[in-house]
């Protein structure tokens, strides 16, 4: 009797597991409209590239190390705590950022430094932060979310695997390009601290993990 129920049960967990996967790749994400570009109001929470092939997930501090070493695309919840995931979607690494299965759903992609810097000449450089950052999560103030961008302090991981910044930063990819990053594997990034209201930019390794917002076609 128990084997009988055993199967159903079975058959309905893994059914379940399967529609949450295919919705997770297949619902549109929310759109906000901010000057001529249209973002994603949330960071990427995908664990599929777009063609639908799994992304691999590093649940250790060495398991992160392991795919950035042999150059593989991997994603990670901030502290490997899924729960993280629910607000701050996941951290990738560049590599993921850079198969050509597509880490961006259809009809999207990862920005480029360009498109980021056109979104902080709209928005104005010394307010930029301020108005993309949300409302709560933030320890200090300097967050008017304006836009409707909701960006949240979610903090990124370490080549080396292990995790900073949770409710203080959060860091965005932008798209790797030109000799310069693919000499040095590294690529120009953004990011917005509680200690200002500026959008910065910067350059990192294609190691780290990082959250992604894509930005339509």
């Amino acid at each position: 009797m128990k084997k009988l129920l055993y199967y159903p049960l079975l058959i309905l967990f893994l059914y379940g597991a399967l529609a949450f996967d295919y919705y997770q790749l297949q619902s549109p994400p929310n759109e906000i409209k901010i000057g001529d570009q249209i973002w994603m109001g949330e960071n990427l929470n995908v664990q599929r590239f777009s063609n639908g092939d799994i992304i691999k997930e590093a649940k250790t501090d060495q398991e992160w190390i392991n795919y950035c070493l042999a150059e593989k695309p991997a994603w990670c919840y901030y502290n490997n705590d899924p729960k993280n995931g629910l607000k701050l979607g996941k951290l990738y690494n560049a590599y993921a950022l850079l198969d050509k299965r597509g880490l961006a759903p259809k009809g999207w992609h990862i920005p480029t430094h360009d498109e980021w810097g056109q979104l902080e000449k709209f928005l104005g450089k010394e307010s930029a932060g301020e108005k993309l950052k949300s409302k709560t999560g933030w320890k200090k103030g300097l967050c008017s979310n304006s836009t409707g961008f909701s960006a949240l302090p979610g903090g990124f991981r370490y080549g080396e695997g292990n995790f900073m910044q949770l409710n203080v930063d959060c860091y965005y990819w932008a798209l790797p390009e030109g000799e310069d990053d693919i000499k040095f594997k590294e690529s120009n990034t953004r990011y917005l601290s509680e200690n200002n209201s500026e959008l910065t930019w910067g350059r990192i390794d294609w190691g780290v993990g990082y959250s992604v917002r894509c930005i339509k076609n």
